[in-house]
């Protein structure tokens, strides 16, 4: 459930102001709190989820005070910057939620093994890159993370090929049948502004002054654009060429996982800032 909860580091720059806690982070207690006062997280939880509930268990400060408009010392509640975020969330489990439902899905996770098990039924060893396809075809607007560049697609899939790394790592031992992806090692690094980040710090990926001012100045980069694309894409590239260098004694995913921890260790002494990205549901 969370990582079809994982978007919203656009965000972040808002929360940090506000002295809350990372998008991520806030989704993470949300999710937990949920569970532990319904007991289940199945499409009808999904399905009744409302705005005010997501931003009560996540703790997301959807609405702010403001001075009212005409009588001095007199202030009204209004929708504060991350609204759009909590509305996103409320929308993707509504939705999400719904198609389960429709399909007679009891929840996210029936749906995922339901597919792993048709998917390997006559034989075939379980695929990461067909569980990838399958969420991308089945539920687009949260796993198709596909961009147009240069007249040409990009495929990222980052949530996707997260979702299965996950259920890789936590399920191959005790579920081989359905979960020990033997195409594992062709997954790519995630790629999102993190990513970027991570690298930047390490002095692996450069900006241009152009961006370097825009992304230090906090703007947004839009989705889909130019520059947001080519800093994905470098990433990727990036992420790929160090693991050619390693002569195949180290994934991407390993390589990703480290960069983000060495990003982390280093926020404290004033690491990079993530690019900022607004409106995706993607990362």
């Amino acid at each position: 459930m969370f990582n079809l909860l994982d978007f919203g580091s656009g965000y972040d720059r808002y929360m940090e102001v506000m002295k809350q806690s990372d998008t991520k982070e806030c989704v993470q207690r949300g999710l937990i709190g949920l569970y532990l006062s319904l007991g289940k997280m199945d499409a009808d939880v999904m399905n009744n989820a409302t705005e005010f509930k997501i931003a009560e268990v996540c703790r997301i400060p959807a609405r702010v005070d403001a001075p009212h408009p005409q009588i001095p010392g007199l202030t009204v509640e209004k929708e504060g910057p991350v609204a759009p975020f909590v509305k996103s969330l409320s929308k993707t489990l509504n939705n999400v939620g719904l198609w389960l439902w429709e399909r007679q899905y009891n929840s996210l996770g029936d749906f995922i093994v339901r597919t792993l098990e048709d998917e390997t039924k006559n034989g075939n060893p379980p695929s990461a890159a067909a569980f990838v396809k399958t969420l991308a075809e089945s539920l687009p607007d949260y796993y198709n993370d596909v961009s147009t560049m240069n007249e040409g697609e990009i495929y990222f899939y980052r949530k996707a090929q997260i979702m299965a790394t996950t259920l890789h790592l936590r399920f191959k031992e005790d579920h081989p049948g359905l979960f020990d992806f033997k195409d594992i090692d062709e997954l790519t690094a995630a790629a999102d502004s993190m990513l970027a980040a991570s690298l930047q710090i390490q002095g692996i990926l450069e900006y241009d002054e152009t961006l370097t001012t825009k992304i230090a100045a906090g703007h947004a980069l839009l989705p889909g654009s130019a520059e947001e694309n080519s800093l994905r894409a470098a990433s990727v590239n990036a992420v790929e060429k160090l693991v050619a260098l390693t002569g195949g004694n180290c994934n991407a995913v390993a390589f990703d996982h480290f960069l983000r921890q060495e990003w982390r260790s280093a926020k404290p002494r004033n690491a990079p800032r993530p690019p900022s990205v607004a409106g995706t549901l993607f990362y």
